[in-house]
């Protein structure tokens, strides 16, 4: 991939998280100084790759998991992670100073958070700051995370293997609950012995660099 193509790439992927819709051509010749035809030109080279898709043939483009898979890894973040982590850890004594926490992190975030206080004690809120998003008036994605949330007990499992110190996001086969959201996920010592869990899922169009500073 040529330089030209990562920064129209990324330029894409973030004005997409922003509004939601397919991005088009010519708002990216204006962000990025170059003739509409030039840009028409890489993305095309970028959708041969398999990094952008044209949801209908009058429409913009819009990103694919493998452009997500791209961003993420090139991603700098710009807050400190782990910042709810620590704040877990901290009242984890009190149950209801934990689920206030998640309810704060699913508002700030609209997103759906769960914690686990161990594998046989969780948490989770924020499903229908989830469903708010444009992604789910798709009643398929609707159903998908529904049975997620069914069968999150058998689930916990899976976090606690993905899960470390610092704030990993998975997504796509990665993903242990479904592979078209992100899941921020980070492990912490709540007691002696102990190991807890923060995660949270949101769409893949997501704010990844505040995400990562949870």
């Amino acid at each position: 991939m040529t330089t030209r193509q990562e920064l129209l790439l990324t330029e894409l992927l973030e004005k997409y998280i922003t509004q939601a819709e397919p991005v088009s051509s010519a708002l990216l010749a204006k962000r990025a100084r170059v003739s509409s035809a030039t840009v028409r030109n890489e993305l095309a080279e970028l959708e041969k790759e398999g990094y952008v898709e044209q949801p209908h043939t009058s429409a913009g483009r819009v990103p694919t998991l493998k452009a997500y898979e791209f961003y993420i890894k090139r991603l700098d973040p710009k807050e400190p992670t782990g910042t709810a982590a620590k704040r877990l850890q901290a009242c984890v004594n009190a149950n209801h100073m934990a689920k206030a926490l998640a309810k704060e992190l699913a508002e700030s975030a609209h997103a759906a958070v769960m914690i686990a206080l161990s594998k046989d004690s969780f948490y989770y809120t924020g499903i229908s700051e989830l469903f708010a998003h444009p992604e789910f008036n798709d009643q398929r994605n609707v159903v998908t995370i529904s049975r997620v949330l069914d069968l999150l007990d058998e689930a916990l499992n899976h976090l606690y293997e993905r899960a470390s110190a610092e704030t990993s996001v998975l997504i796509g086969e990665a993903n242990p609950l479904t592979p078209n959201c992100a899941l921020f996920v980070n492990r912490c010592s709540v007691e002696p012995g102990t190991e807890g869990v923060l995660a949270m899922l949101s769409p893949l169009r997501t704010d990844y660099n505040r995400n990562f500073g949870m």
